[in-house]
């Protein structure tokens, strides 16, 4: 093949060999739109594998409270890194992605593994 083809070919062989991202990873929330959602609100969430839920409150001071639908407590600091993992200190450190869902809820990732599922956002200290 002469070189010219070659070098018009290269843009076309780039494109195709690109590689492609799951869609999942696509839909992660960033820094940014992450602390604007949950700063000062209390989301509610479902453990995806057990199906447990509660509501974790994420003050704007950094402070997180949990209260577990089974009547459970803790709480514990919370705060959003560079990269858009949401980190949660409480006995450990453990930060995961967030991704949206078409439907409006959001999938809590750590791991690789989904693990929660928020299912609704509200304003302020909701319990």
């Amino acid at each position: 093949m002469p070189a010219v083809a070659r070098y018009l070919l290269l843009p076309l062989w780039a494109a195709l060999t690109v590689p492609s991202f799951p869609a999942a990873a696509q839909n992660r929330l960033g820094m940014a739109e992450l602390k604007a959602l949950i700063s000062g609100n209390t989301v509610h969430f479902e453990e995806i594998s057990t199906g447990r839920g509660g509501r974790a409150h994420h003050a704007a001071s950094g402070q997180i409270e949990v209260l577990r639908d089974d009547g459970g407590t803790f709480s514990g600091l919370w705060s959003v890194s560079a990269d858009g993992s949401h980190c949660m200190i409480v006995s450990n450190e453990i930060c995961s992605r967030i991704e949206k869902n078409a439907d409006g809820s959001y999938t809590r990732v750590i791991n690789g593994v989904p693990s929660f599922r928020w299912t609704k956002i509200t304003p302020g200290k909701d319990f």
